[in-house]
């Protein structure tokens, strides 16, 4: 995973959701991961209509990383197994 010059290697893939029925025509359906990295927990979102990617939700380990202002600390959004 890569994101504005910081670059971590997935270590598990914890959980997969696809979202089809909650958007509107013009945002798309959307696929969230929650995965680990060698030193955080954090869950993506990808876009099928843009093929844009962003963070949704991270730990506090990334908490103060540039990027980090505006994107809430991560909180339960996928349940894994």
């Amino acid at each position: 995973v890569a994101f504005e010059g910081i670059s971590r290697k997935v270590t598990q893939v914890l959980a997969l959701r696809r979202e089809y029925g909650v958007f509107s025509a013009s945002e798309g359906p959307r696929t969230l991961w929650e995965i680990e990295t060698e030193d955080a927990a954090l869950v993506l979102s990808f876009s099928r209509r843009t093929g844009a990617w962003s963070i949704q939700a991270f730990d506090d380990a990334w908490a103060t990383l540039p990027f980090a202002t505006g994107v809430p600390e991560m909180e339960p959004v996928l349940v894994h197994a």
